[in-house]
Protein backbone atom coordinates (compact mmCIF):
# COMPACT_ATOMS: atom_id res chain seq x y z
CA UNK A 1 0.00 0.00 0.00
CA UNK A 2 2.82 2.39 0.87
CA UNK A 3 4.28 1.94 -2.61
CA UNK A 4 1.12 3.50 -4.03
CA UNK A 5 1.91 6.72 -2.15
CA UNK A 6 5.70 7.03 -2.09
CA UNK A 7 9.00 5.36 -2.90
CA UNK A 8 10.47 6.49 0.43
CA UNK A 9 11.38 3.44 2.58
CA UNK A 10 9.07 3.42 5.61
CA UNK A 11 8.67 0.95 8.43
CA UNK A 12 5.18 0.69 9.86
CA UNK A 13 4.28 -0.73 13.27
CA UNK A 14 0.62 -1.17 14.14
CA UNK A 15 -0.70 -2.28 17.52
CA UNK A 16 -4.18 -3.53 18.31
CA UNK A 17 -5.93 -5.43 21.06
CA UNK A 18 -8.22 -7.09 18.53
CA UNK A 19 -7.42 -10.47 16.93
CA UNK A 20 -6.38 -10.76 13.31
CA UNK A 21 -8.69 -12.55 10.85
CA UNK A 22 -11.58 -12.10 13.27
CA UNK A 23 -13.80 -9.93 11.11
CA UNK A 24 -12.90 -6.69 12.85
CA UNK A 25 -11.69 -4.97 9.69
CA UNK A 26 -8.11 -4.68 10.87
CA UNK A 27 -6.63 -5.01 7.39
CA UNK A 28 -8.71 -2.09 6.19
CA UNK A 29 -8.08 -0.06 9.33
CA UNK A 30 -4.34 -0.71 9.06
CA UNK A 31 -4.29 0.28 5.41
CA UNK A 32 -6.28 3.45 6.07
CA UNK A 33 -4.24 4.41 9.13
CA UNK A 34 -1.00 3.88 7.21
CA UNK A 35 -2.18 6.02 4.30
CA UNK A 36 -3.13 8.91 6.60
CA UNK A 37 0.07 8.60 8.65
CA UNK A 38 2.37 8.50 5.62
CA UNK A 39 0.62 11.50 4.11
CA UNK A 40 1.06 13.42 7.37
CA UNK A 41 4.65 12.30 7.92
CA UNK A 42 5.83 13.26 4.43
CA UNK A 43 3.60 16.30 4.00
CA UNK A 44 2.25 14.92 0.75
CA UNK A 45 -0.90 17.03 0.73
CA UNK A 46 -3.18 14.23 -0.43
CA UNK A 47 -6.89 14.72 0.16
CA UNK A 48 -8.72 12.45 2.57
CA UNK A 49 -10.63 10.96 -0.34
CA UNK A 50 -7.41 10.18 -2.22
CA UNK A 51 -6.04 8.42 0.86
CA UNK A 52 -9.28 6.48 1.36
CA UNK A 53 -9.36 5.32 -2.26
CA UNK A 54 -5.70 4.27 -2.09
CA UNK A 55 -6.34 2.22 1.05
CA UNK A 56 -9.42 0.62 -0.51
CA UNK A 57 -7.57 -0.37 -3.69
CA UNK A 58 -4.76 -1.91 -1.67
CA UNK A 59 -7.21 -3.99 0.35
CA UNK A 60 -9.06 -5.23 -2.74
CA UNK A 61 -5.84 -6.10 -4.55
CA UNK A 62 -4.60 -8.09 -1.56
CA UNK A 63 -7.97 -9.87 -1.13
CA UNK A 64 -8.18 -8.78 2.51
CA UNK A 65 -11.58 -7.12 2.27
CA UNK A 66 -14.04 -5.28 0.07
CA UNK A 67 -16.08 -2.77 2.07
CA UNK A 68 -14.46 -2.06 5.42
CA UNK A 69 -12.72 1.12 4.31
CA UNK A 70 -16.01 2.95 3.67
CA UNK A 71 -17.22 2.31 7.21
CA UNK A 72 -13.94 3.32 8.78
CA UNK A 73 -13.61 6.37 6.53
CA UNK A 74 -17.08 7.69 7.42
CA UNK A 75 -17.81 6.30 10.90
CA UNK A 76 -21.14 5.22 12.37
CA UNK A 77 -23.59 2.50 11.37
CA UNK A 78 -23.70 2.55 7.58
CA UNK A 79 -25.03 0.78 4.51
CA UNK A 80 -23.50 0.86 1.04
CA UNK A 81 -26.23 1.31 -1.56
CA UNK A 82 -24.37 3.49 -4.06
CA UNK A 83 -22.50 1.52 -6.76
CA UNK A 84 -19.26 2.78 -8.26
CA UNK A 85 -17.95 4.75 -5.29
CA UNK A 86 -16.09 2.64 -2.71
CA UNK A 87 -16.21 5.39 -0.07
CA UNK A 88 -19.89 6.31 -0.46
CA UNK A 89 -22.10 5.05 2.35
CA UNK A 90 -25.46 6.07 3.82
CA UNK A 91 -25.63 6.83 7.52
CA UNK A 92 -28.30 4.80 9.29
CA UNK A 93 -30.24 6.32 12.23
CA UNK A 94 -28.69 3.98 14.80
CA UNK A 95 -27.44 5.89 17.87
CA UNK A 96 -23.99 5.47 19.40
CA UNK A 97 -24.04 2.61 21.89
CA UNK A 98 -22.05 -0.19 23.48
CA UNK A 99 -21.58 -3.36 21.45
CA UNK A 100 -20.48 -6.68 22.91
CA UNK A 101 -18.31 -9.20 21.11
CA UNK A 102 -16.44 -12.46 21.50
CA UNK A 103 -13.83 -13.98 19.20
CA UNK A 104 -13.43 -17.73 18.80
CA UNK A 105 -11.22 -18.44 15.78
CA UNK A 106 -10.05 -16.86 12.50
CA UNK A 107 -11.39 -17.04 8.97
CA UNK A 108 -9.01 -16.23 6.14
CA UNK A 109 -10.76 -13.53 4.11
CA UNK A 110 -8.62 -14.28 1.06
CA UNK A 111 -9.85 -17.89 1.03
CA UNK A 112 -13.48 -16.74 1.08
CA UNK A 113 -13.54 -13.89 -1.43
CA UNK A 114 -11.01 -15.73 -3.60
CA UNK A 115 -13.47 -18.60 -4.13
CA UNK A 116 -15.89 -18.11 -7.06
CA UNK A 117 -18.41 -20.51 -5.50
CA UNK A 118 -18.43 -18.72 -2.17
CA UNK A 119 -18.60 -15.31 -3.84
CA UNK A 120 -21.69 -16.46 -5.74
CA UNK A 121 -23.46 -17.52 -2.53
CA UNK A 122 -22.42 -14.33 -0.78
CA UNK A 123 -23.64 -12.11 -3.62
CA UNK A 124 -27.02 -13.86 -3.70
CA UNK A 125 -27.46 -13.46 0.06
CA UNK A 126 -26.21 -9.88 -0.10
CA UNK A 127 -28.90 -8.88 -2.61
CA UNK A 128 -31.61 -9.88 -0.12
CA UNK A 129 -29.77 -8.27 2.79
CA UNK A 130 -29.34 -4.97 0.98
CA UNK A 131 -33.03 -4.90 0.10
CA UNK A 132 -33.90 -5.45 3.77
CA UNK A 133 -31.50 -2.71 4.83
CA UNK A 134 -32.94 -0.34 2.26
CA UNK A 135 -36.41 -0.98 3.67
CA UNK A 136 -35.21 -0.32 7.25
CA UNK A 137 -33.55 2.90 6.13
CA UNK A 138 -36.67 4.07 4.33
CA UNK A 139 -38.67 3.45 7.53
CA UNK A 140 -36.06 5.39 9.49
CA UNK A 141 -35.56 2.40 11.79
CA UNK A 142 -33.24 3.28 14.67
CA UNK A 143 -33.18 -0.01 16.62
CA UNK A 144 -29.78 -1.67 16.27
CA UNK A 145 -31.45 -5.04 16.80
CA UNK A 146 -33.29 -4.72 13.48
CA UNK A 147 -30.03 -4.39 11.58
CA UNK A 148 -28.40 -7.21 13.54
CA UNK A 149 -31.30 -9.46 12.47
CA UNK A 150 -30.49 -8.73 8.82
CA UNK A 151 -26.83 -9.51 9.47
CA UNK A 152 -27.77 -12.83 11.02
CA UNK A 153 -29.93 -13.83 8.06
CA UNK A 154 -27.10 -12.94 5.71
CA UNK A 155 -24.65 -15.07 7.67
CA UNK A 156 -27.03 -18.03 7.38
CA UNK A 157 -28.05 -17.65 3.73
CA UNK A 158 -24.48 -17.01 2.58
CA UNK A 159 -23.33 -20.25 4.21
CA UNK A 160 -20.70 -18.40 6.23
CA UNK A 161 -22.21 -19.23 9.63
CA UNK A 162 -20.67 -22.64 10.32
CA UNK A 163 -18.89 -22.46 13.67
CA UNK A 164 -20.80 -24.18 16.49
CA UNK A 165 -19.46 -21.82 19.17
CA UNK A 166 -20.75 -18.86 17.19
CA UNK A 167 -24.15 -20.48 16.64
CA UNK A 168 -24.52 -21.35 20.33
CA UNK A 169 -23.52 -17.88 21.46
CA UNK A 170 -26.06 -16.29 19.14
CA UNK A 171 -28.75 -18.56 20.60
CA UNK A 172 -27.72 -17.59 24.14
CA UNK A 173 -27.98 -13.89 23.33
CA UNK A 174 -31.42 -14.33 21.79
CA UNK A 175 -32.64 -16.36 24.74
CA UNK A 176 -31.53 -13.46 26.95
CA UNK A 177 -33.72 -11.11 24.93
CA UNK A 178 -30.99 -9.61 22.77
CA UNK A 179 -29.88 -9.77 19.16
CA UNK A 180 -26.63 -11.20 17.86
CA UNK A 181 -24.89 -12.22 14.67
CA UNK A 182 -21.61 -13.43 13.25
CA UNK A 183 -18.88 -10.89 12.64
CA UNK A 184 -17.78 -10.78 9.00
CA UNK A 185 -15.42 -12.42 8.36
CA UNK A 186 -14.47 -14.30 11.47
CA UNK A 187 -15.73 -16.93 13.84
CA UNK A 188 -16.84 -14.25 16.27
CA UNK A 189 -20.08 -12.80 17.60
CA UNK A 190 -21.38 -9.27 18.15
CA UNK A 191 -24.51 -8.47 20.12
CA UNK A 192 -26.53 -5.69 21.70
CA UNK A 193 -26.59 -7.50 25.07
CA UNK A 194 -23.76 -8.50 27.36
CA UNK A 195 -23.09 -12.25 27.24
CA UNK A 196 -20.70 -14.79 28.75
CA UNK A 197 -17.09 -14.18 27.73
CA UNK A 198 -17.89 -10.96 25.88
CA UNK A 199 -15.77 -7.84 25.68
CA UNK A 200 -17.20 -4.37 25.23
CA UNK A 201 -16.57 -1.93 22.42
CA UNK A 202 -18.65 0.96 21.13
CA UNK A 203 -20.43 1.97 17.96
CA UNK A 204 -19.47 5.60 17.34
CA UNK A 205 -19.96 8.09 14.55
CA UNK A 206 -16.39 9.34 14.72
CA UNK A 207 -14.68 9.09 11.34
CA UNK A 208 -11.03 8.52 10.43
CA UNK A 209 -8.70 11.35 11.44
CA UNK A 210 -5.06 12.08 12.23
CA UNK A 211 -4.39 12.39 15.96
CA UNK A 212 -1.96 15.20 16.65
Amino acid sequence: MIAKLTDVPIRVEIRTDLPLSGGFGLSGASSLATAFAVNELLGMGKTERELGITAHIAEVENLTGLGDIAGQFNGGCLVKLIPGDPLAAIDLPVPEQDVYYRYFSPINTKDVIGSPEQRERINAAAADALEALRDLKDRNESAFSSYIAVAKQFSIHSGLLQDEDVKETIRECEQAGGSASMIMLGNAVFADVLFDGAKTTRLVKRRVEVLR
